[in-house]
């Protein structure tokens, strides 16, 4: 039988297809692809170049936020702070399309009765000490260089800002979105407290004291000018970098609490470890001949100090070092090491952490 004009070989109706839609055209699938993208500076602004639909979706203060968070444990080095300049000027370590403007990423006095100094950087977070002098007087900012977002929490009643003290800030655990802050100082000359701050709640916790058989001093490590039974090696008086140059606090191999110390030219690795008893100690996981490995040139003086430790970056567990060639970001895992730019000054850096989003 002849098939009339339009017919089919079917008794089934055809409808028109559906158009098929691509992977890269279904937002929610693009929002995952995208979130994956590596944490590095470029990443986000290149995305946003290829096409409207990409910029839209990076640029939304909600991917922002959801992209921090992903990455919260593969924070890249992006630059450091010098603790001893005048105010918080940002020093950028990565090249080309990665590297971020100082400016951009740097905080002034808005007078001239004002001075800034570091307390420390850890999660994206920089912790500033501010003096007012006239009239005098001391208070913290808890500043996010990427946002511009500054959170000025005050301070604790009890802690002696005519003597010197010292704090840390660091996001809360499981939750990104806030964060807390310790200060130690003194209540006296011969007692120490500390209080912890929660930007959730946005109250300083009551005071933890403790009496000390030296005054507290202004380091950027709380062990700085004591010789502790708790420690693998005994830490002495601190140098002209305002800490002690020769130790750091690291990350052990397991994840675990861990040590370094220096001994002339070799780095000493040391981990804690427990024993079955419950009783902690401190464990030598390896030494590494720093000169050997840096390629350092000889000195005729070999007990001469020409490697001192003055930062340590906590995600990457990376120790930054002064050295004869230079400033160097060590990784402690890699043993992988790059040499920073920027002059060779002996002063403390702090390691900037940190993702950036748009």
């Amino acid at each position: 039988m002849r098939r009339e004009e339009g017919e089919t070989g079917s008794s089934i109706p055809r409808h028109p297809r559906s158009p098929v839609v691509g992977p890269l055209e279904d937002d929610d699938l693009l929002l995952e692809i995208l979130l994956r993208l590596p944490p590095q500076p470029s990443s986000l602004p290149r995305a946003s170049a290829v096409c409207r639909q990409w910029r839209l979706l990076v640029t939304d203060p909600g991917f922002s936020r959801r992209f921090c968070r992903y990455h919260r444990r593969n924070l890249p080095i992006i630059g450091f702070y010098n603790r001893h300049l005048p105010d918080i000027s940002f020093v950028p370590t990565l090249k080309d399309l990665d590297r971020i403007p100082p400016g951009r990423l740097s905080l002034q006095p808005q007078r001239d009765d004002q001075n800034f100094s570091t307390f420390g950087c850890r999660h994206g977070l920089v912790l500033v000490h501010v003096r007012d002098f006239e009239p005098l007087k001391h208070h913290i900012l808890v500043w996010d260089p990427v946002t511009g977002e500054q959170h000025d929490p005050g301070i604790p009643l009890g802690i002696d800002t005519g003597n010197r003290f010292n704090g840390a800030v660091l996001r809360a655990t499981g939750n990104f979105d806030h964060f807390q802050v310790v200060l130690i100082g003194n209540s006296d000359k011969r007692r120490a407290v500390a209080s912890v701050y929660s930007s959730e709640t946005g109250v300083w916790s009551n005071l933890v004291s403790t009496s000390t058989s030296l005054p507290l001093m202004d380091t950027t490590d709380p062990f700085s000018g004591w010789c502790f039974n708790g420690l693998p090696v005994c830490v002495g008086a601190g140098s002209e970098t305002g800490s002690n140059d020769r130790f750091s606090i690291t990350q052990a191999e397991d994840g675990g609490l861990g040590f370094l110390s220096l001994s002339g030219f070799n780095a000493q690795l040391w981990k804690r470890k427990t024993k079955y008893d419950g009783i902690a100690s401190w464990v030598m996981e390896k030494i590494i001949e720093l000169d050997k490995l840096l390629k350092i040139p000889m000195d005729p003086n070999r007990n001469e100090h020409v490697i001192k430790v003055i930062g340590f970056a906590e995600n990457n567990n990376a120790v930054f070092l002064y050295t004869k060639i230079g400033i160097v970001a060590f990784h402690l895992e890699s043993l992988q090491f790059k040499k920073l730019p920027g002059s060779r000054s002996v002063a403390y850096y702090y390691p900037f952490e940190s993702v950036w989003c748009m």
